[in-house]
């Protein structure tokens, strides 16, 4: 897993630039890692989210910001 931006900087930026050798825009401009909590995307980065017990964390690839995940939550 890579990054970029860390929780401990003045914003408290993260972004996952890449999991298992597979990195943000590696499918086009708009693709890249989102993240689920509970099967929600959070509106905080993944390095300002706290979680709680027995959440449910899922690492997303989206090939259009997040968009084509839409499909999936709602079948």
């Amino acid at each position: 897993m890579e990054n970029k931006g860390s929780a401990g900087s003045a914003h408290g930026m993260v972004y996952i630039s890449g999991i298992n050798y597979i990195y943000e825009f590696d499918f086009g401009d708009l693709s890249g890692w989102v993240y689920h909590v509970n099967g929600i995307t959070p509106s905080k980065s993944c390095g300002e989210y706290e979680l709680s017990d027995g959440d449910r964390i899922e690492w997303l690839y989206t090939c259009e910001i997040g968009h084509d995940l839409n499909e999936v939550y709602e079948e």
